[in-house]
Parts: structure tokens; sequence; C-alpha cells
């Protein structure tokens, strides 16, 4: 595929990941004196901003456990506010920039089409993959990132580029990746498909959203796989077609749920806040369990 630049010369567009990384790399370098004023002014808007919040509503650099501090870089942080500025910026930058090509009015009917677009791709019987991949983005705020505002910055970020469809950088990225995986593994005739793009963004944003909507409880682990496992039994039942998707659907949330129980807590009362809500917090079914099998043991040895 050739592309045309100023009618004089033609550029290859990039085949491949690499590629398209050697691409990103010659315009950074191309443009060294203009990135570096527009970083120093996007980190000097974003200090200001931060430490404004930092000092006034914050009311220091301690972290006071509210939604607020999950956004900040403050001492004993973990570095997820630092990334929530980054993606913050990018989205916002990147936004601007399309709104700027393409005009406000195709920004708001992109993210207008993009409900139809979902509509229409679960209606093409991908159902079952949208709801795994959802379960694992919801898994992944629970044992890796733990902080809801990261996890909903990601999922409007995710949201907003919807809106560029096939201009989005994450629609390049998700074609070349697919283009590679299939010239590594000589596949051929296999075309990206848009609705791969459609499947992966709404899915793991909705998987996030979930994750900042629901309380940080056991009960939330067990409602979102419970519904997920009940609607892989669904899927066996009502479409044979798809019984192998579905069988591994199920063994990945019941393989969460288990992680969940194993490494939630150690399962004591006083942790829980007492007898009636240690029934069924975290750790208490498998502080159970371990003695059950703590409590059978001499007898397994006599027999």
């Amino acid at each position: 595929m050739q592309r045309k630049d100023s009618g004089k010369k033609s550029e290859k567009a990039p085949q491949s990941l690499f590629q398209l990384l050697i691409l990103l790399i010659k315009g950074i370098l191309k443009s060294i004196p203009k990135a570096l004023m527009r970083i120093a002014i996007i980190a000097g808007v974003v200090f200001i901003i931060h430490t404004y919040l930092v000092i006034y509503p914050n009311g220091g650099y301690w972290n006071m456990g509210t939604r607020l501090s999950k956004m900040l870089e403050l001492k004993q942080s973990n570095g997820s506010g630092t990334l929530i500025w980054c993606v913050m910026s990018a989205s916002i930058l990147s936004t601007f920039a399309y709104i700027r090509a393409k005009g406000i009015g195709n920004f708001f009917k992109g993210l207008s089409l993009s409900v139809p677009r979902v509509i229409t791709v679960f209606d093409r019987k991908n159902g079952m993959t949208m709801m795994l991949i959802c379960v694992g983005a919801f898994l992944a705020g629970y044992y890796w990132i733990k902080n809801d505002m990261l996890t909903l910055v990601l999922a409007i970020a995710l949201l907003l580029s919807m809106a560029a469809f096939r201009s989005s950088f994450t629609y390049v990225v998700m074609w070349l990746g697919y283009s590679d995986f299939n010239r590594l593994f000589h596949r051929e005739n296999k075309v990206f498909k848009d609705r791969y793009q459609v499947i992966l963004l709404f899915s793991v944003s909705l998987g996030f959203l979930l994750y900042t909507a629901l309380p940080k409880r056991f009960l939330s682990v067990f409602l979102v796989v419970g519904i997920s496992i009940g609607l892989g039994v669904l899927s066996i039942m009502r479409n044979k077609n798809q019984t192998k998707a579905a069988v591994v659907f199920l063994c990945f949330n019941l393989f969460g749920l288990f992680s969940y129980i194993v490494y939630g807590d150690d399962g004591g009362v006083g942790e829980a806040g007492g007898f009636i809500n240690w029934i069924g917090s975290d750790g208490s079914l498998l502080l159970l369990l371990s003695g059950f099998h703590r409590r059978w043991e001499p007898v397994s040895q006599v027999l």
C-alpha cells in the first residue's frame, strides 16, 4: 500500500509494528524542537494542577484514602498517580488533535456510531468473547491495577478512541499486530476485521468500569464471575458451535474466582470487623477449608 506525500514522492505505509515504531521515531526526531516545547508546556500545566490539588483539596502529601488521593502522586504512592496523568494527557491531546483534523461534529458523530457498532458486534454471536475480555479486565483491576481511578481514566480513554474508529492509533496497532501474528504463524488469507477493535475496546472498558463502580468486596468478584459463568452455561446450552469457547470461558472464570479466594486475605475476624462481617468476607472460605484439612489430618494418618 502506497501513500502519496505532497504529490512529489510516495512513502510506504508501515506493514508491521516494527515499521510503525521506526516511523514514529523518525517523526519524533524530525520535530524535536516542537516536541520538546509541547512536552514542556504539558508538563508545566500538569505540575501546576497537580500541586494545587495536593496542597489545597488533599491538604498535603499524605494519602487520605480518597478518590482524589488515588489520582495524585503522594508519599507512599505506588506510581499509579503518575500513570493516571499520563493517560489523561495523552487522551486529551489525541482527542483535540482528532477534533482539529476532522471537526467536532465528526467527533460526536463517531461517538454516536460506536453504539450501533457494539450492538452489531454483539448480534454476531461474539458475546462469549466480549464477556471473557470483560471479566479479564475486571480481574486485572483487582489483582494488578488496584486503583479504581486509573481504571476509570483508562476506560474513558478507550471509549473516546472508539470515536476515531479506523483513524485511531489503537486500530493501526491492532491491524499491524494481527498482520505480524499471521506472518509469524504462516496464517494465510486472514484479514483484520473492524469488529476486532470494537470487541476489544468496549469489553476492556466495560470491565474497568465494573471494577470502578462495584464495591471492592469479595461479593463483587462472586457477582461478576458468577453472572459470567451463568452466561457461559447458557451459551453451551443454546449454541453447540461455541461449546469449546464456552468451556475455556468457564475455566477462566473459575480460576479467577479460586485465585481471589486463595490470595484475598488470611481470614481473621478482627480484620473483618466482627463475626457477622467475617461470614463471607475475604479469606473466610479458605480458612474453613484449611481448618477442615487440619482437623482430619490425624485421622487420615491413622487410617
